[in-house]
């Protein structure tokens, strides 16, 4: 039993009242003390501690799970990685050539040779005509984006230009080139504008011979989105191959072409 003092005040600063039988409503709390009596455990609504709100429930929802990568996607990775220059590293720098899908990178034996470098003679590893800082001045080649859909059709056959990739090349062979805010733009045989954006870098070794270059790959954190009309369709990380690259070179200039797309070319600029 609860014990109170006189003048009605009680015996502790807390205590508790159990009813005997049920009371038509909450019990009012009394004006001095700090919170209300507990509900009677029959009773369908009880008075709230004071200070404390009431509690809330809300249903436990799941967060979002991100959407799956659209598998329009895929294509493309493959697609750069088999054509190798397309988008990543021509001779062992940068998207150099674009070699067209369904073709084989052709033999460096019998092939053709470009005109003779106007350097010294090549005594190293690599023709020291392509030794240096450059820039990527001058950029065309044409990319079979066939598998890439945009809208429901697919981009088929693009011819891109561009420029902007900067390319050290050392006398050891090794090649670092920097993709930072490079894009090569087209338009599709429907009119569609495609627009190809790179980021970050590739790291190659490469030899010259017979004046062609060849490069084997490294490393890379090479990123290309492609756009269609300024949307984005899809983006990956493409990563080359071995393929070699005829070059002749100028007094302070560079140029490489394909042996398999008679309109692509690439011409480095020394900086």
């Amino acid at each position: 039993m609860t014990q109170w003092h006189e003048g009605g005040r009680p015996a502790y600063e807390s205590y508790e009242v159990t009813p005997i039988a049920p009371d038509p409503g909450p019990a009012q709390p009394y004006s001095a003390q700090p919170y209300s009596a507990l509900p009677y455990a029959a009773q369908p609504t009880s008075a709230q501690p004071y200070g404390y709100p009431p509690p809330s429930y809300q249903p436990l929802v799941p967060p979002p799970s991100p959407a799956p990568a659209p598998r329009r996607g895929a294509p493309v990775l493959a697609l750069v990685g088999s054509l190798v220059v397309l988008a990543v590293v021509a001779v062992g720098i940068v998207v150099v050539i674009g070699v067209r899908r369904g073709s084989s990178p052709a033999p460096t034996a019998g092939a053709p040779s470009p005109a003779v470098s106007t350097e010294a003679a090549q005594t190293g590893p690599v023709d020291t005509c392509i030794i240096g800082n450059w820039k990527l001045t001058k950029y065309t080649s044409t990319f079979d984006l066939t598998d890439v859909v945009a809208d429901g059709k697919p981009l088929g056959q693009v011819k891109v230009t561009g420029s902007g990739v900067k390319v050290e090349l050392s006398a050891a062979g090794d090649s670092d080139s920097d993709y930072t805010g490079v894009s090569y733009t087209g338009n599709a045989p429907d009119g569609r504008a495609v627009t190809l954006t790179f980021s970050g870098q590739v790291h190659n070794s490469l030899k010259t011979a017979d004046h062609q270059i060849l490069f084997t790959f490294k490393s890379s954190t090479l990123e290309m989105t492609v756009l269609v009309n300024n949307k984005q369709v899809t983006k990956g990380n493409p990563v080359g191959k071995n393929n070699p690259q005829p070059y002749t070179c100028g007094p302070n200039t560079w140029t490489t072409t394909s042996l398999t797309d008679p309109d692509a070319a690439a011409t480095y600029t020394r900086v």
